[in-house]
């Protein structure tokens, strides 16, 4: 009789077990449909256990979703509590004011002017503004960019930057151009560069020469026409055998290494994910930054800290389609991310960021179920005029309905 009764809970555990997988695979069955061989979906629960999954490990190109580890490794290697500074020297026998950056992403006009005040205080008279940008080393030639583009997204890299290399114009009602933000001058020195663009208005970048220059063209402007010093020389490029002086000012960032995040990835700014990819490089291997240390950053926080394999990168932004990552892999970039989740985009209970390239649409995150617990997803879509939009339409549904149906699945293909 024990016997018996025994082998009944036996065989009906069995059938429990049975059922619930026929449930499951029935379950996912219209995503698992929409799911071709050129893309690829997961989804877990917040502790990572996987309840659908379609071809995980097959590698595809991330395009901007590549941001979220591009941030972790900056958080990695910066540190939580990093703030990005750029020092100013003087000399006093030449009167020569020289910047040397750090690679400042957020390097604009706001923190140039606040700069310019508080020079104005130490010195009222410099001759030239030198431009030290050796802590990257040149040339950088990000994969994905496109020269001679008036793209924003083309920005070149710099050690010394300012307003994320570009410059945002509009014309006035008498057709001239004019600055788009009132806190940034129209300079002459952009003049050409606006009226070359072939556009009315709008954000273009900067060549790589220019942008190395920009920022002492602004200081230039803000010391002379707002706090009255003399600036009577021209905005250099330092050489080596000169002389930087004495440190006169050092500026550390307002913004914390997280509003630099989240400013990244609200924006998807491109600019700002390869600053932070090459600073790390240049932390982990000593500067001056290039994209090879970069590059062997990411591969070192990649293989020995989370633990992926089957991934390339090699560049931080998202542009280049050499960029590689399977869903299994992505999953523990979002395991790890999970923490600063909130600096990410939010909408009707959804963190998430996604990406764009030509034949290429992704789409990472965390979507809140009716309980307000977080299921992980990633969807990669690798093929021609095909989007997200529908996938991620059945994952939310399907993800709201697991906490009522609590029929959660470990299917995956």
């Amino acid at each position: 009789m024990q016997k018996n009764i025994k082998f009944f809970f036996l065989f009906f555990l069995i059938f429990e077990i049975l059922a619930n997988c026929s449930y499951s695979n029935e379950y996912w069955s219209e995503l698992s449909r929409l799911i071709d061989n050129k893309s690829s979906v997961i989804v877990a629960d917040e502790c990572g256990k996987i309840v659908f999954g379609k071809n995980v490990s097959q590698k595809m190109i991330p395009a901007s979703i590549i941001k979220l580890f591009t941030s972790l490794s900056a958080f990695y290697y910066l540190g939580s509590n990093y703030r990005f500074k750029t020092d100013f020297y003087f000399n006093k026998k030449t009167c020569d004011l020289t910047i040397y950056g750090y690679g400042d992403p957020l390097f604009i006009s706001e923190v140039i002017d606040n700069i310019a005040k508080e020079i104005s205080v130490k010195t009222e008279k410099i001759n030239n503004i030198v431009i030290d940008d050796s802590y990257f080393n040149y040339p950088i030639i990000i994969s994905g960019q496109t020269k001679n583009t008036i793209q924003p997204y083309d920005a070149p890299a710099g050690a010394v930057c300012a307003n994320f290399n570009t410059v945002w114009f509009k014309t006035d009602n008498n057709g001239i151009f004019i600055s788009s933000e009132k806190q940034t001058p129209f300079l002459d020195f952009v003049k050409k560069k606006v009226e070359l663009s072939g556009i009315d208005c709008g954000r273009i970048p900067l060549s790589f020469n220019e942008s190395r220059v920009y920022a002492g063209h602004l200081l230039r402007f803000f010391l002379s026409k707002k706090y009255n010093v003399s600036v009577k020389g021209c905005v250099v490029l330092y050489n080596r055998k000169q002389d930087r002086g004495d440190l006169l000012y050092t500026y550390l960032s307002e913004f914390s290494i997280k509003e630099v995040v989240s400013s990244l990835l609200y924006y998807s700014n491109n600019f700002i994910a390869n600053q932070l990819f090459l600073t790390s490089g240049a932390k982990y291997l000593r500067h001056p930054a290039t994209l090879i240390k970069a590059q062997k950053a990411a591969e070192n926080y990649y293989k020995n800290i989370i633990k992926i394999d089957k991934i390339k990168i090699y560049e931080g932004s998202g542009l280049s389609t050499k960029n590689r990552i399977n869903a299994l892999g992505f999953l523990k970039i979002l395991k790890e991310f999970y923490p600063y989740k909130e600096l990410m985009k939010y909408n009707n209970g959804e963190y998430f960021k996604t990406g764009t390239l030509k034949n290429v649409r992704t789409r990472a995150g965390y979507i809140k179920d009716r309980k307000g617990k977080y299921y992980m997803y990633v969807v990669f879509v690798n093929s021609f005029n095909k989007n997200t939009d529908l996938i991620m339409k059945v994952v939310k549904r399907k993800v709201l309905d697991l906490s009522i149906n609590d029929q959660v699945s470990a299917l995956s293909r």
